[in-house]
């Protein structure tokens, strides 16, 4: 039996491929879509609780943006849904390495309240750790300000190797 041959670009082919595969994998904006998701948060109005949920805040056209609710397990009648725009003067990966806030405005769609909120997000700096960092998200409605301490993971990009 004759010992198999390899070609010589095979055999470098297959080296290559067995040695990057224990190295970090760079994704680029343009390979998956930047995503911030946030994790769900409660603040205190009076005596109620008030619950957030965020979608996946995307950029789009200069701006992120997402889906959110506000729920008062208490008021049943009390919720709303509604879209977060946050326009970005720099890039995102600027605001989350760094830290900082973006002011924007929420558009309640659906609910007890329809309406334009002011939205403050203040993200701390990246953390490689947890691959992501704190968020305060302040929504003022005209009528209160609620203030929601969450975090947020970053997918889609690699703000370890900028």
């Amino acid at each position: 039996m004759r010992p198999a041959r390899f070609p010589f670009s095979n055999l470098l082919i297959a080296s290559l491929l067995f040695f990057a595969s224990g190295t970090r994998q760079i994704i680029r904006a343009e390979e998956a879509p930047i995503a911030i998701k946030i994790a769900d948060a409660a603040t205190h109005v009076t005596a109620a609780q008030v619950n957030l949920s965020v979608e996946n805040l995307k950029v789009v056209k200069g701006e992120l943006v997402g889906n959110y609710s506000i729920s008062v397990p208490l008021l049943k009648s009390k919720f709303e849904k509604g879209r977060i725009i946050l326009p970005l003067s720099k890039e995102l990966q600027a605001y989350i390495r760094n830290g900082g806030t973006v002011t924007g405005s929420g558009i309640a769609e659906e609910g007890s309240q329809t309406g334009s909120r002011k939205i403050d997000a203040r993200f701390s700096a990246y953390d490689d750790d947890t691959n992501g960092g704190s968020l305060r998200l302040t929504i003022d409605t005209g009528e209160r300000v609620m203030v929601f301490d969450s975090s947020y993971q970053v997918s889609g990009i690699d703000l370890a190797a900028d």
